[in-house]
């Protein structure tokens, strides 16, 4: 006879326990390959190169971040599940990004997330010119993501909820902490509507900038005249409303884009953890950008380093899907019309799982989250 004893050694947030794996950066602890089907690798080392096929991208602040792009050229949509990492600094095994292919970008961030909009010239890492762009998500049509075992990090967090849209000309990267907020603020059933949609915010060009801020609206709320909104509304007639508005951001500090080189010191350990104390302007402007689709994660694996252990134990995953036909979305989304060819529509997946961390810090070892202990008697 067995019996399932459940002990919760830690203080969860309510999403904390849905997620089976927890990932800590770092040069050589991760595992090779985090899904099934992944072309890419996840231990990336230090060395950069513009043949990389890392799949780690870090959101750290706004000189320290990364998007993801096809390897080998093309359009975005099409490379979904092989994109790699494209970084602003060297030094994490990820390619870097060419100078001069960021001519915008916009850091902020808010009790919920970080995020990175601007523009760019995405054809100089191989995006096909005039490429409306595709969306990037840790779900993808069967859950293990797009790309295939992404991982993102912010300043040495993992981030399990996260959205990047990609284009010739724009692109948004949003990271959200784990908590009960994460699901919501980074929704990855939008995927045809764009940046502008999606991430209202600052895409000036020739500006970039640091920024604290309030978080978004969710954005399948808080529509005249609608109760809720959902992609698939546009399917029975329903017109896109317009974009909520870019939330309030304050205590901006601008910096120069030389700064966006160089070469990254760390994984996020040390690395900024709020925004900039001093302050030159504050800013609440909007734009737009590119999209794709999603579902979600489930995966197993174990990965050490010499700070860190985690073991994450599967306890259950339930994931349901669809796949209607390819549709083409046409919105004007807070400034320039995007057009998205998704080529799948929204997928929806739960995933529950319960997990044992234990993070051996010299000779002290603590065990926190969940420990889910199976008894033979």
């Amino acid at each position: 006879m067995s019996r399932l004893l459940v002990s919760s050694l830690a203080v969860l947030g309510v999403a904390s326990a849905q997620y089976s794996a927890y990932y800590h950066p770092s040069a050589n602890g991760l595992p090779d390959k985090t899904e099934n089907g992944q072309t890419g690798t996840n231990k990336c080392g230090t060395e950069s190169s513009q043949t990389s096929q890392c799949q780690n991208v870090y959101v750290d602040s706004i000189d320290d971040f990364c998007v993801f792009g096809p390897p080998n050229g093309g359009e975005v949509a099409a490379n979904e599940a092989v994109e790699v990492s494209y970084c602003t600094k060297a030094g994490r095994g990820t390619r870097v990004l060419p100078e001069g292919t960021i001519t915008g970008a916009h850091f902020v961030r808010t009790p919920s997330y970080v995020q990175v909009t601007g523009e760019g010239d995405f054809t100089k890492i191989g995006i096909s010119p005039g490429d409306q762009g595709g969306e990037l998500d840790p779900h993808g049509a069967d859950g293990t993501g797009n790309p295939k075992g992404g991982l993102v990090f912010v300043n040495g967090v993992q981030s399990h909820e996260w959205f990047n849209f990609m284009g010739a000309t724009d692109f948004c990267i949003r990271a959200c902490f784990d908590g009960d907020r994460a699901t919501s603020l980074c929704r990855h059933t939008y995927d045809e509507l764009g940046c502008g949609f999606n991430a209202p915010g600052n895409y000036a060009t020739n500006v970039f900038e640091s920024c604290e801020g309030d978080d978004a609206q969710d954005i399948m709320y808080g529509y005249p005249g609608l109760g809720t909104f959902v992609q698939t509304d546009t399917s029975n007639g329903v017109a896109v409303p317009s974009p909520h508005p870019a939330p309030a951001s304050s205590n901006c500090q601008n910096v120069n884009s030389a700064q966006l080189g160089g070469t990254a010191t760390n994984f996020g350990r040390n690395a900024q953890t709020s925004a900039p104390a001093s302050s030159s302007s504050s800013s609440s402007s909007s734009s737009t950008t590119p999209s794709s689709t999603s579902s979600s994660t489930s995966s197993t694996s174990s990965s050490s380093s010499s700070t860190s252990t985690v073991i994450a134990v599967q306890m259950s995953t339930s994931i349901t899907s669809s796949s209607p036909a390819s549709t083409v979305v046409q919105t004007s989304a807070n400034g320039p019309t995007a057009t998205v060819n998704s080529g799948r529509s929204a997928q929806d997946a739960t995933a529950g799982a319960s997990s044992l961390a234990v993070s051996t810090l010299g000779a002290a070892t603590i065990v926190s989250f969940v420990v889910a202990i199976s008894l033979s008697s």
